[in-house]
């Protein structure tokens, strides 16, 4: 009878999910072309330094590498804003949303500041330890001390997407990644290349570069946020516009949650692509054609990631266990849709993907192994990446720090190690590692969603309110 029972109450519910698949998809499809967009940019810039040689393009990379530690910790403050946003606006809060977007820029500023200190004093001793030759120790922290000018702009960028996001006004976001998409080319090429009477300045233009259009972007996305009349209200509920400490810490304190699980992933594979490396430069190359595919077919899971955090928090401000479990479990099942019709595309056509990136017959028939391997990784990531966002929702960000460092480096490495280098199955066993890892990382994290959104754990308003991060009433 239990089959039965679910079919009718699945039945009964039907128009409340439909309801919620429009909602969610109509808030990560602006999210999954800013994405897209994104990517753009990195892509220009990439191409924009490789037609200049190595001596460029390296540099770029390296240095952008130790930018990104930074940029994780501005992402992490910017999803623990998106969903107080949405939890205080799914409560009827909304008069302290404002107060706290205003404390938001507070925290992000007085980031970056810290940041690029740290990123200038701290910067080179990393540099060193990746890099032998001295000319290229030189650009690499040239180009970083460039790019940490954008450090404010950034915090800015990312504190009026956390607030627009999370009142499910992603277009916004996306019509500013678009800006610095239009800029990116014309800008670097200004200053990479030398025009308009400016020198060419290579590796050290391009974070020129970088740090005026992220400026751009930063400033003309702060005026609409405090000249659209689609805030008015929010400006007009400021109050007091001194930082808060306490409010400041609870923010930073959920983002570096945020950040720490990012960075459980991100290290992960990075090292991965360590592990490789030790079988040679051709598993290196076939392995980055293999993450290409694998970083473009998530872009979709990402996106739904944060459209599902936002509609799960905006359910658990109302204080509605029923909403928490149909938002989330609505969104897990679009993921999990989304990403068996793009596994499926990978597993049907491998050839094809790899004629697009080398016509070499000695990498094409390993890459493809890969690939298809990719094609099965991006469901387990999407479906991580999916929980996560639900998780992230509720507000629950310990207990998967703590999932994703097991499920990663207690099990996902060692298996990949083992099979990489003890079996010597070479870039193929790392892979499998992978696959393991985050595998069991969606399953486990999906068990903790159904556990935490169980009526039983979010019956109590008095429990839900106690939870959130808000701005003190004072």
């Amino acid at each position: 009878m239990k089959p039965i029972g679910f079919a009718i109450r699945l039945l009964s519910t039907w128009p409340q999910i439909q309801k919620e698949i429009r909602a969610t998809f109509g808030l990560a499809l602006p999210l999954f072309g800013g994405q897209l967009s994104a990517l753009g940019i990195t892509l220009i810039n990439v191409m924009l330094a490789g037609r200049l040689g190595p001596h460029v393009l390296a540099p770029i990379a390296l240095g952008s590498s130790i930018w990104m530690l930074a940029v994780i910790i501005f992402y992490g403050v910017m999803m623990a804003l998106q969903t107080s946003v949405a939890q205080l606006d799914g409560a009827g809060r909304r008069a302290e949303v404002g107060p706290l977007f205003l404390q938001a820029l507070w925290l992000n500023v007085m980031l970056s500041m810290v940041l690029m200190a740290a990123e200038y004093l701290l910067g080179p001793l990393l540099i060193q330890t990746m890099v032998v030759t001295p000319e290229l120790v030189r650009d690499t922290r040239a180009f970083l001390n460039t790019i940490c000018l954008a450090g404010p702009a950034l915090g800015i960028f990312c504190a009026c997407r956390g607030l627009s996001e999370g009142l499910s006004r992603a277009r916004l976001t996306l019509a500013f990644i678009l800006l610095g998409l239009v800029l990116t080319g014309p800008v670097g090429y200004v200053f990479m290349y030398g025009a308009l009477g400016v020198p060419a300045l290579g590796a050290v233009g391009s974070g020129i570069a970088l740090v005026i259009v992220a400026w751009i972007q930063a400033l003309a996305f702060l005026f609409y946020v405090c000249r659209s009349d689609c805030y008015r209200d929010l400006r007009r509920q400021i109050g007091s516009k001194i930082p808060n400490l306490r409010v400041m810490f609870d923010l930073l304190k959920f983002g570096v949650s945020v950040g720490i699980t990012r960075l459980m992933e991100g290290g992960f594979f990075i090292a991965s692509a360590l592990v490789i490396g030790r079988a040679g430069a051709v598993a290196v190359a076939n392995h980055e054609i293999a993450m290409s595919v694998e970083a473009i077919a998530c872009t979709v899971s990402y996106g739904l990631s944060i459209a599902i955090s936002v509609r799960v928090a905006q359910a658990y401000g109302r204080g509605n266990p029923a909403e928490v479990s149909r938002a989330g479990f609505t969104g897990i099942a679009m993921t999990l849709g989304t990403q068996l019709l793009s596994a499926g595309l990978i597993l049907l056509i491998p050839g094809a993907i790899v004629s697009l990136y080398t016509q070499d017959p000695a990498m094409t028939a390993s890459v493809a192994i890969l690939i298809q391997l990719a094609g099965l990784l991006q469901i387990s990531d999407g479906l991580q990446t999916a929980c996560w966002g639900a998780l992230r929702g509720v507000r629950d960000m310990r207990m998967p720090i703590v999932i994703t460092f097991f499920a990663y480096w207690v099990v996902g490495m060692p298996v990949g190690w083992w099979l990489s280098i003890t079996r010597n199955w070479g870039a193929t066993g790392m892979w499998i590692g992978l696959l393991v890892g985050l595998t069991l990382a969606a399953g486990v994290l999906f068990s903790r969603f159904v556990w935490v959104s169980s009526p039983a754990r979010l019956n109590s308003s008095s429990t839900l309110n106690s939870r959130m991060l808000l701005p003190s009433k004072s």
